[in-house]
């Protein structure tokens, strides 16, 4: 989830179901995603059960996979 600076929701990133998918952030999906970094336009997430590393582009609004495999 986004939000602003008081709290309040902004955007959801994911589709909320558990897997391994690129896209919009409606359809997305994360594997117990755990720890960002921002740069700019961009967040990194650490997405542990995919072992990869996934970029969030919040100009596009996507989501891509840097590195990283499902097992």
């Amino acid at each position: 989830m986004i939000t602003d600076f008081d709290g309040n929701a902004q955007h959801f990133i994911g589709s909320g179901d558990q897997g391994f998918n690129e896209g919009t952030y409606q359809t997305a999906a994360f594997c117990d995603p755990q720890g960002m970094a921002l740069t700019s336009d961009k967040f990194y997430v650490a997405d542990t059960k995919n072992h990869a590393i996934r970029r969030v582009d919040l100009t596009t609004q996507e989501v891509t996979t840097l590195a990283g495999a499902v097992e």
